[in-house]
């Protein structure tokens, strides 16, 4: 739930000077916003990033509104890291300026498997 609130935040601070972030992407838009901003690393990392973004933000209200309700603690905890690494990467890429840092977070060896993992739970 909070990466859930600072990816909300971050799009929501940019909603009046960022085109990037006022479109309307429907479900899990504030989480589908910033996948579009990082773009191509993320989007190939999770296969489908409108994909990654429903299932983020329906995962994240049932957290939030439904606490007594069944939830997979493994799916939780992927969404979550790629949830982490989503919103890292696009704070280290407006730091610099340029798209390579999403690229070298989500082109890392160490971070094989979670992406293996993540496309294999949205069937990607």
């Amino acid at each position: 739930m909070e990466i859930a609130a600072a990816i909300e935040y971050w799009v929501s601070a940019h909603r009046r000077s960022a085109q990037w972030a006022q479109s309307s992407l429907g479900q899990g838009k504030f989480a589908a916003n910033l996948a579009a901003r990082v773009g191509a690393p993320f989007s190939e990392f999770v296969g489908d990033s409108m994909a990654w973004s429903r299932r983020f933000w329906n995962t994240n209200n049932l957290l939030k509104h439904e606490p007594n309700g069944q939830y997979d603690a493994y799916e939780v905890a992927l969404l979550a890291d790629t949830g982490a690494m989503l919103l890292q990467s696009a704070l280290l890429n407006r730091i610099a300026r340029t798209t390579a840092p999403a690229r070298a977070i989500f082109d890392s060896h160490r971070h094989h498997q979670l992406g293996e993992a993540i496309r294999d739970l949205l069937g990607t």
